[in-house]
């Protein structure tokens, strides 16, 4: 509980497992304990980026469907927790050809930026891109009945706004 719950960085995720595939959170940390356990990974320490790999290995192990749905939600967790844009082994990228053109164009429009972007009003683009990361992800994650959604959608994160109380970064769903 403490290193996936308590931290904050897989909040969307164990409420999708917990809440899809398990009577109750007690289930289902009970369940992945026991998996921690059998692989030996209470008996060290485990870096932050690995704590994703453990669970895709535990996704993988326990639910045959809906694994490219999880993995986007642990995409948006780490993304929103982990301002590198260096995402862990485990979750791919699904880049288009000329997803960064079209990144950059949106940015050079200045109506997105007063709207999801203010702070960064008269900069150039280069520079904006510079501070943001758009993140193309197979499934409407932010779908707000948390049903799973087959559309695919873009998330801009603004990795100079932070929650106080969550310590997540800000992020907006955008079109281009």
């Amino acid at each position: 509980v403490e290193r996936y719950y308590n931290k904050g960085r897989f909040i969307k995720t164990l409420l999708y497992i917990t809440s899809g595939f398990f009577s109750s959170a007690f289930e289902f940390y009970r369940s992945f304990a026991q998996y921690n356990i059998k692989n030996g990974y209470l008996e060290r320490p485990l870096a932050a980026r690995e704590l994703y790999n453990v669970l895709t290995d535990y996704i993988e192990e326990n639910f045959s469907t809906r694994n490219s749905y999880i993995r986007d939600l642990m995409k948006l967790d780490f993304l929103s927790s982990d301002s590198s844009g260096n995402l862990p082994v485990c979750l791919a990228r699904n880049y288009e050809p000329g997803f960064k053109d079209k990144c950059l164009n949106f940015l050079k429009n200045s109506e997105y930026i007063e709207k999801y972007l203010p702070e960064y009003k008269g900069l150039p683009p280069v520079q904006i891109y510079k501070q943001v990361h758009f993140e193309l992800f197979r499934h409407d994650i932010t779908s707000v009945n948390e049903i799973y959604e087959k559309d695919s959608c873009i998330l801009l994160f603004d990795y100079s706004r932070r929650d106080r109380v969550t310590g997540l970064y800000t992020y907006f769903q955008v079109n281009f």
